[in-house]
C-alpha cells in the first residue's frame, strides 16, 4: 500500500512539476523533478526489499513479484543442434533466475512432451527413459515446473540438457541424465 501511494505521489509531483514549468515557474522545476524521481526510486527500492523479506521468510512469490522478476530477466533466441526445440513460436525466451536455478517457458520443450494429465507432464527425450514432472500453481523453492498466468515455466536442470549463453543466444543441448539425477 505504501509503495503504491509513493508511486502515485511521485507521478503526481512530476505532473505538477511539468505544469509549473510550462506556466513559467522555472525555479521550482529542479526541486519538483528531484522529489518526484526520489519518491519513484524509493518505491522501487521498497518493492525489492519486500520481495527479499518475503523470500527469506520462505513465503511463496506473489504473481506481481514474479512478473517483476520476469520483466527484469534477459531474453535470448534459443538454438540447439541436438534437440528439436520450438522457438519458432517465440523467437526469444526469457531465462528467469530463481534461487540459483534457471527457468524457461516449458513450450520450448514441446516436442518432448508425450503426455499431459492435469498438471503432470511426461517427457521422452532421445535415448532417455520417460520421466514425469508435476507442475505447481505458483513458484516454490526447488519446483521443477510451475504455472504463471497460464504459462508453465520449467527448471532447466530438471531436464537432460546442458545450456549456456553465447553471443546473445541461449544454447540448449541434450546431455543424458546421470544415474544420480534421476
Amino acid at each position: 500500500m505504501l509503495v503504491s501511494l509513493q508511486t502515485i505521489l511521485g507521478y503526481l509531483i512530476l505532473a505538477i512539476t511539468v505544469f509549473v514549468g510550462v506556466t513559467g515557474g522555472w525555479p521550482f522545476v529542479p526541486i519538483g523533478l528531484f522529489m518526484g524521481f526520489a519518491l519513484l526510486s524509493l518505491s522501487r527500492i521498497l518493492t525489492h526489499l519486500e520481495i527479499m523479506r518475503n523470500h527469506q521468510m520462505g513465503l511463496p512469490f506473489k504473481r506481481s513479484t514474479f512478473q517483476l522478476l520476469e520483466a527484469e530477466s534477459p531474453s535470448y533466441p534459443v538454438v540447439s543442434e541436438s534437440l528439436k526445440l520450438t522457438p519458432q513460436e517465440d523467437p526469444k525466451y526469457k531465462v528467469v533466475k530463481l534461487d540459483g536455478e534457471s527457468y524457461i517457458r516449458l513450450k520450448v520443450f514441446w516436442e518432448y512432451i508425450v503426455k499431459q494429465e492435469e498438471s503432470e507432464y511426461t517427457f521422452q527425450f532421445p535415448g532417455e527413459a520417460t520421466f514425469a514432472l508435476q507442475s505447481y500453481e505458483s513458484y516454490q523453492k526447488g519446483t521443477d515446473l510451475f504455472d504463471h498466468h497460464h504459462m508453465v515455466y520449467a527448471k532447466l536442470s530438471a531436464f537432460p540438457v546442458r545450456w549456456w549463453n553465447e553471443r546473445g543466444q541461449l544454447h540448449i543441448e541434450h546431455q543424458p541424465f546421470s544415474p544420480v539425477n534421476h
